[in-house]
């Protein structure tokens, strides 16, 4: 049944919620660009070298250097600087953006978010800790967006939701 306001404002006027995530969702780079769903960077630190997981380190090549290098890597979450920039779009196209992540117990992730967030005050901006990381990750973000029914190419060999 359809309100007063649905007749009133097309569906291209109403605001929407929009998900955002990070790599530590494991949230396959094809889903997320199907779906829309921003994934911000984790930060890997070799020594004094860092790079993003996303664009900067593809699996080869951190496990090359991973192999190469004396210590073990080190992990830092996206600087709230990343955030910003999205935030000012999402905003400015009427969103409500609702940032899922990483247990804080793990990650600096939801901190980082939360700085970012300060940043606007009239915005509708909720991060959510979500306790838990990786594939739990990864449906919490795709479920609200009908990513049930394609739940199992998340993991095949978890059923991530039933219908």
């Amino acid at each position: 049944m359809r309100n007063s306001l649905d007749i009133l404002i097309s569906q291209e006027e109403k605001p929407m919620v929009k998900i955002i995530t990070d790599t530590t969702s494991g949230l396959p780079r094809h889903l997320a660009e199907e779906y829309d769903i921003p994934i911000l960077p984790q930060i890997i630190i070799f020594g004094e070298e860092a790079y993003r997981d996303d664009t900067e380190l593809d699996t080869p090549t951190f496990l090359e250097k991973l192999r190469a290098a004396p210590d073990l890597s080190k992990t830092a979450a996206p600087p709230p600087d990343l955030y910003i920039p999205l935030f000012e779009r999402l905003v400015a196209e009427g969103h409500t953006i609702i940032c899922l992540h990483p247990s804080a117990e793990l990650s600096g992730t939801v901190r980082s978010a939360t700085v970012a967030a300060r940043d606007f005050p009239d915005a509708d901006i909720r991060v959510v800790d979500t306790r838990t990381v990786a594939g739990p990750l990864a449906a919490m973000a795709f479920w609200p967006l009908g990513g049930c029914a394609r739940a199992p190419t998340l993991t095949p060999s978890w059923p991530v939701c039933t219908t």
